[in-house]
């Protein structure tokens, strides 16, 4: 096994990168898309074309209408014989051709690798653009067990598309989300796949996710993290003198001099947060410099927030819900249908906590639930529903590979330790190991922390495919 697990790796190393995004897509405008996705561009340029395939969007009521649903298929790789399928599960954002370190699983095990976009992201949308499709008379329909039969819809319909044998093991793989939609599929549908590589994996459903903030404290280093408090507070302080002052720090982002104090919040706190979970905190601690003077706290994080992830980072719909509610023609589906799915089901509603907070205060559980009533007239999500389905950090099920990366404030919401042979779990622990790491392609400069990650990842593969060969 050393020796088969040493080759792999080795091979998959001296493969050319593919590209990897797990950034969500209102963060993709700036320096922080050339650091995390790989050549994004040419490597899109190069992948499949899109497919489409008719997608009901109530499995229960066929009258409730259908949508055109995105996938992508790669078999330059595939042993038709024996080779598995993997098929990489999108999510809250817009899907892409096979990349990343699931391209390099595929040649490894000379597998057929497909993409399938998740319901209501990028372009898998109801008819009718997003100010239709996003209307609460749509949008109801968004949910994760309709996600997960899509998945099983989806797996058959490339299974007869490429020709394969109804029996070929098929193997899920997601980050983030994703990662999550991999661990509940096991469980509800443990039938239909061989084994999941849930990166990152957000499988345990939280209200009042105040361990969010507490983790990203831990990640940056004291001095930057006080850095950001102060910030912080130069920000609560403009707020409360309310007027010009308020809109004047708004105006540093571009966002709207109307935008809500919790908005506001929301948007100056996932800044911050989103630099450690991606592995960038240098980059943030670097920008940020001790001062006396509020202003100048203020205006170096603006800098930092419109370089590092664009220019409408603060203009746009995401953090802004007078725009989610009152004007659908700036609606995206990354923005409106991501905050639906967090009021009606999975919430992790980051709050800020009693002490050491870098987030202001404003971020309460109320202000945060009357976001979500605002918008989409519900205040409290069915979390308790969510982890009684699917195990929440307790999963029943089996075979699935929970990778995790010490840096990333999702962390808490993931499976950190294994539960058993067939449920392992890896955390790689090193100063920057963030979020969804491993599944990015192979790199010289990786540490050797997430090197390993992989390998383990391989030697689990390996694994599960063996016994499945054996019982065929």
């Amino acid at each position: 096994m050393r020796l088969f697990v040493a080759t792999v790796l080795a091979a998959a190393a001296g493969l050319g990168s593919a590209s990897f995004c797990p950034l969500p897509a209102h963060a993709r405008g700036g320096r922080l898309q050339s650091l995390v996705c790989e050549n994004a561009t040419t490597t899109f340029l190069r992948g499949p074309a899109a497919q489409t395939k008719t997608t009901p969007l109530d499995y229960n009521d066929v009258n409730a209408g259908d949508f055109q649903q995105r996938y992508w298929v790669n078999t330059d790789h595939w042993d038709q014989a024996s080779g598995p399928l993997f098929l990489s599960v999108g999510g809250e954002g817009p899907a892409h051709a096979p990349s990343g370190w699931g391209v390099e699983l595929a040649k490894t095990f000379k597998g057929a690798i497909a993409t399938l976009e998740h319901r209501f992201y990028g372009e898998s949308l109801p008819a009718g653009g997003p100010a239709v499709a996003l209307g609460m008379d749509k949008i109801k329909y968004l949910t994760v067990a309709a996600a997960l039969q899509d998945l099983n819809e989806g797996i058959d319909h490339i299974v007869q598309q490429i020709g394969a044998d109804p029996s070929i093991p098929v193997v899920l793989i997601g980050g983030s989300y994703p990662g999550a939609l991999v661990g509940w599929h096991r469980v509800a549908y443990p039938s239909k796949t061989v084994a999941g590589i849930s990166s990152s994996g957000v499988v345990h459903s939280i209200l009042e996710y105040t361990a969010f903030d507490q983790a990203v404290a831990q990640a940056l280093p004291s001095s930057c993290a006080d850095v950001v408090r102060a910030t912080t507070a130069a920000f609560d302080q403009a707020d409360a003198a309310g007027g010009a002052a308020a809109a004047a720090a708004r105006a540093l982002f571009g966002s709207p001099a109307t935008m809500s104090v919790p908005d506001f919040a929301y948007m100056l706190a996932d800044s911050a947060a989103m630099a450690a979970q991606y592995g960038t905190k240098d980059e943030l601690c670097s920008a940020l410099k001790p001062s006396n003077d509020p202003n100048v706290l203020m205006q170096q994080f603006a800098d930092f927030t419109n370089a590092h992830y664009g220019t409408s980072f603060g203009s746009n719909c995401f953090y802004d819900t007078d725009c989610l509610i009152n004007r659908p023609n700036d609606w995206q589906p990354t923005s409106r249908s991501w905050r639906f799915q967090k009021c009606s089901e999975m919430a992790w509603l980051q709050t800020a906590p009693a002490t050491g907070s870098l987030r202001s205060a404003s971020l309460t559980i109320e202000a945060l639930k009357q976001q979500c009533q605002d918008i989409f007239g519900m205040d409290t999500p069915t979390v308790d529903a969510i982890n009684a389905a699917y195990g929440g950090d307790k999963p029943s099920t089996s075979w699935v590979f929970y990778s995790q990366g010490s840096d990333d404030p999702w962390k808490p919401a993931g499976i950190n330790h294994t539960l058993s042979s067939t449920l392992r779990e890896f955390t790689a622990n090193c100063d920057g190991c963030g979020h969804c790491k491993d599944l990015h392609s192979p790199s010289s400069s990786d540490p050797e922390v997430i090197r390993h990650q992989r390998q383990l990842e391989v030697a689990f593969l390996d694994d599960v495919l063996r016994l499945h060969r054996r019982s065929a």
